[in-house]
């Protein structure tokens, strides 16, 4: 994402949702941001959105761990 974004000058913008009760969810849209800062390298991007994208997932981790019961004999 981090490459692609950069090479087109596309804007990223992170949105994800969580479930609440039953079944119904919350959609989150985070503040867009680009990666145009001319020294940055592709490691330095990965890393700032991974500093956007774990902290949401470790605190939501049961909803992203998903284990297909036909799989489990």
């Amino acid at each position: 994402m981090a490459r692609l974004a950069r090479r087109t000058g596309a804007r990223i913008c992170p949105v994800y949702l969580t479930r609440e009760e039953g079944v119904r969810f919350t959609l989150t849209i985070l503040e867009s941001f680009d990666l145009t800062c001319a020294s940055a390298s592709l490691l330095d991007d990965v890393e700032r959105l991974n500093a956007i994208v774990e902290p949401l997932v470790r605190s939501h981790a049961p909803q992203w761990y998903f284990i297909d019961n036909r799989m489990v004999s």
